[in-house]
C-alpha cells in the first residue's frame, strides 16, 4: 500500500477517446513540468485506434502515468473524466484534455496563484493550437479582463453565458470539491456535460483565480463536435437545465439571467439551422425525435427577455412559430 507521504500533490486527469494522433504531446507537456510532484491518470473511453497502446508505452517507463481503459465509449468525455478523478490520489486535481497541451511552467504557477490567494480553484489562460501543433496567441481571456485579483465564482458565470469571454479548460481543483460538483451534474450523458459543470463549480466556488500561464487548445477539424450527430442537438437539452440553474441562483432581469435566455434563443437558431443544413444526411426516422427537441427548445424560450435584449428580426420571425420559422431559414 503506498503510504500518505507517497502521494502525489497533484493528478493530472486525462479522458482519451482516439487521441492517438496527440496523445503523446500532451503526456510530453506534463513530463516536462518544473515541479514533478503529480501523478497523470489516462482513461481511455472505448478508443478504435491506438491511443491506449500510445499512453502505456509512457506508463512503462515512469509509474506517474497509470492507464485505465472502458471497454466501450461513453458518448462524452464527462463519464471518463470522473472516473479519472475517482481513480486519482492527489488531493489536487488538474484536468487536461487528450488533444491538448500546456507549458512547462503550467503547474507551477497554478500552484502558485492557488497557495497565494487561497481560492478553490485557479484556471489558465487559453491559447489556441492547430491540429498540426502551432500555438496561437491568448484568445480568452482578452487582455482587458483583469487577472491580478480573484474573484467569486458567482461573479465569472456572467463572462460564460452568451459566448465565452474567460476560458475554464485545464486549472487546478481540490479533489473533494470537483467530485461535489460532478456528483450534481444533471446532464452527464450529454454531449455538453463539462460545459454545465463548468457553471455549477463557478457557482459553488467562494473565490476564484485566473494566471497567466498557458493552456494549449487544440482545434481538432476531427472532434466528434465536429461530426454530423444528433449528439449535437445534445446543447437544447442543456440549456434547458442550465437555464434552471441560473435563474434559481441569480435574480430575475440579472446580467445572467439575461444572457442565459440569449444563449438558449441563438442555440435554437443555430439548432435549426443545423437540422435545416444536414437534413438529408439524418436517417428520416431520426427526423421527428430531432423535430421534438426543437420544438421543447422552443416552448421553453422566455419571449419577454428576447422581445427585451434580443435582435427583432429573429424575435418576429420566430413568434410566427417554429415550423414557419424552420422553413423560412431554410430559404434564406
Amino acid at each position: 500500500m503506498m503510504r500518505k507521504s507517497d502521494l502525489p500533490t497533484v493528478s493530472f486527469v486525462m479522458p482519451a477517446y482516439n487521441a492517438g494522433m496527440f496523445i503523446a504531446d500532451a503526456i510530453k507537456s506534463v513530463l516536462a513540468q518544473t515541479i514533478d510532484d503529480w501523478e497523470l491518470v489516462v482513461v481511455d473511453d472505448g478508443s478504435s485506434d491506438d491511443t491506449v497502446e500510445v499512453a502505456e508505452s509512457f506508463s512503462a517507463t515512469d509509474c506517474r502515468i497509470r492507464v485505465f481503459r472502458n471497454d466501450k465509449n461513453s458518448g462524452n468525455a464527462f463519464p471518463p473524466r470522473k472516473a479519472a478523478v475517482e481513480l486519482s490520489r492527489g488531493e489536487i486535481i488538474a484536468p487536461l484534455d487528450a488533444d491538448d497541451e500546456v507549458e512547462p511552467c503550467y503547474l507551477e504557477k497554478l500552484l502558485h496563484n492557488r497557495s497565494e490567494f487561497k481560492t478553490d480553484v485557479v484556471y489558465p489562460v487559453m491559447h489556441k493550437m492547430s491540429v498540426t501543433g502551432e500555438k496561437g496567441g491568448r484568445y480568452l481571456p482578452d487582455d482587458m479582463f483583469d487577472m491580478s485579483v480573484p474573484y467569486t465564482g458567482k461573479e465569472l458565470v456572467r463572462y460564460t453565458l452568451d459566448g465565452w469571454r474567460i476560458g475554464t479548460g485545464g486549472g487546478i481543483i481540490g479533489k473533494d470539491f470537483y467530485l461535489k460538483c460532478m456528483d450534481s451534474v444533471e446532464a452527464a450523458i450529454l454531449m455538453n456535460a463539462d460545459e454545465y459543470l463548468t457553471r455549477i463549480i463557478l457557482i459553488e466556488a467562494s473565490t476564484v483565480k485566473i494566471c497567466d500561464t498557458r493552456y494549449f487548445y487544440r482545434e481538432n477539424q476531427n472532434s466528434i463536435t465536429r461530426e454530423v450527430s444528433l449528439k449535437k442537438f445534445d446543447i437544447l437539452k442543456t440549456d434547458y437545465l442550465l437555464g434552471k440553474l441560473i435563474h434559481f441562483h441569480f435574480e430575475e432581469d440579472s446580467e445572467e439571467c439575461k444572457r442565459m435566455e440569449i444563449q438558449k434563443f441563438c442555440d435554437l437558431i443555430d439548432s435549426v439551422r443545423y437540422f435545416n443544413r444536414n437534413k438529408d444526411r439524418f436517417p428520416p426516422a431520426s427526423h421527428k425525435k430531432i423535430k421534438d427537441m426543437l420544438h421543447n427548445a422552443y416552448r421553453s424560450v422566455d419571449w419577454g427577455y428576447i422581445k427585451k435584449y434580443g435582435g427583432w428580426k429573429y424575435y418576429l420571425l420566430f413568434r410566427i412559430g417554429l415550423t414557419p420559422a424552420m422553413k423560412i431559414l431554410n430559404v434564406l
